[in-house]
């Protein structure tokens, strides 16, 4: 919201000439489909709600640098992709029944971007003002890139930023038993359209500068802005079987390294892949779980991978490090020829067959019937044994707790049903894990309704009393 302010101010620079002093009006135009985003930190996984029911007008004097503008945001209309979880957050979190907008008053930017706001080039300024938010005003400063442009003879703004809301500051409640489970705070980011009044008639049309296609989630549009990297969990250190003065040694290190990924990356490749072999009697599960994935013993040996997008073990390793890892970079040659001495060496046969790739594209499209009416005692051991290598005290995500999920939201997360590769945790496909055993999870990790931590108004059906 912050960050609209700013824009709008840098979007009326745009449209004046220097020599007019009156302030330029702008408005959020929602034919470009303003957007704001929201995550937070939780235990299985971010919770993302995005919106684009924003609204606000400004002024600005482009030859003093002044102005000032207002933007609300109806949280009601914030969604999360769970009907119920919204429903969470409207009722538990934002409370939209007291408190059923945030707005967010802009006073200056700093420093002024007076004179400096021109078509086809940005700007980056920090917008000072006030955000109102739960009943509750806090001084605010947003870092934003501002756009400017023209079209149809209007001048056009396109402001971009990010930010981080503290939960307390604004005396948002977070239950008992989620208090140390989800992220104290938010972390926010925004892209917001603006359009000026039409031009003067008399003054001969200015050639268009159209901004760039605005879209919030694809990668590098909130480049202007940096994003605090999230925290990485210690993790238990691995024993190594090759020496780290070998070629081998060195990429069996960078196996277990989640610095091979960009700020936010908290998996590695060990977090997916084992290293030995399933097949041969008593290698099986050796430390006791169940990967997402498949291993990697003889993955040199394989004739193609990625469902046969790649035709090498290094090729795949670059794939998971930008889709997984969130590296856009992928690998540095230094860091394939490593990994590659590596796969090499943990591949003794002649050949091996390919991964069965049917049974991915078969997981993916294939839901899961009555989730919750699986075994609960069952799926609490399972739990154990399919969750517990990354979920837990000492691994890339905290444990997980009975209670705090939604049945299809577990089943999209294991299954991938929505078709996304690039959100770290990684599909396991019904071959590694049974839809009979899922079951057993999901009924397990949906907890008992009665005991659930939301008292919901309209409580989804529990499980049935048999499986419990």
């Amino acid at each position: 919201m912050r960050k609209i302010f700013q824009p709008l101010v840098a979007f009326a620079l745009l449209a004046a000439p220097l020599a007019r002093s009156a302030p330029v009006p702008l408005e959020i135009n929602p034919a470009q489909q303003p957007e704001m985003r929201f995550s937070v930190d939780a235990p299985l996984d971010e919770i993302v709600g995005t919106t684009d029911a924003l609204s606000g007008k400004a002024g600005f004097d482009p030859v003093s640098g002044t102005g000032s503008g207002t933007i609300s945001v109806d949280l009601a209309r914030f969604h999360t992709g769970i009907a119920l979880r919204d429903e969470d957050l409207r009722d538990q979190f934002f409370q939209t029944d007291k408190y059923p907008q945030a707005i967010l008053k802009i006073d200056k930017l700093d420093p002024s971007v007076a004179g400096l706001l021109l078509p086809g080039r940005s700007v980056q300024a920090d917008g000072i003002g006030t955000l109102s938010l739960h009943g509750v005003n806090r001084p605010i400063r947003i870092p934003l890139k501002l756009q400017a442009g023209s079209q149809g003879g209007r001048t056009l703004l396109l402001a971009q930023g990010s930010f981080d809301i503290r939960f307390a500051d604004y005396g948002i409640p977070r239950p008992k038993a989620l208090f140390l489970k989800l992220g104290d705070r938010a972390h926010v980011e925004v892209a917001l359209p603006f359009v000026g009044p039409p031009s003067d008639p008399s003054q001969p049309p200015a050639p268009p500068t159209p901004l760039p296609q605005m879209t919030l989630f694809k990668p590098g549009v909130f480049t202007a802005v940096a994003h605090a990297p999230r925290g990485v969990k210690k993790h238990v250190p691995p024993k190594f079987e090759f020496a780290e003065t070998t070629p081998e040694g060195q990429g069996e290190r960078l196996f277990h390294d989640p610095t091979l990924g960009a700020n936010g990356n908290v998996i590695t490749c060990a977090s997916c892949h084992t290293s030995y072999d399933e097949v041969t009697p008593g290698d099986e599960n050796r430390d006791g779980n169940v990967h997402p994935a498949h291993s990697l013993f003889d993955v040199a040996r394989r004739p193609t991978l990625w469902q046969g997008l790649t035709p090498t073990p290094v090729a795949a390793s670059a794939f998971c490090v930008r889709g997984f890892m969130l590296n856009a970079d992928g690998l540095t040659r230094d860091h394939q020829a490593k990994l590659a001495a590596y796969l090499d060496k943990i591949s003794p046969d002649d050949v091996a067959p390919a991964t069965d790739f049917p049974s991915i594209l078969l997981t993916r499209a294939t839901p899961l019937k009555n989730p919750v009416q699986g075994d609960r005692k069952r799926g609490a051991l399972l739990e154990k044994r399919y969750c517990e290598s990354c979920h837990s005290a000492t691994s890339v995500r905290p444990p997980l707790t009975p209670g705090l999920y939604e049945p299809d939201y577990i089943v999209r997360r294991v299954r991938w049903l929505w078709g996304k590769d690039d959100h770290q945790m990684p599909p396991i496909s019904m071959e590694r894990l049974p839809d009979t055993e899922l079951r057993d999870i999901v009924t397990y990790l949906a907890g008992d309704e009665s005991k659930r931590i939301f008292q919901r108004k309209h409580p989804a059906p529990a499980a049935p009393t048999a499986s419990k």
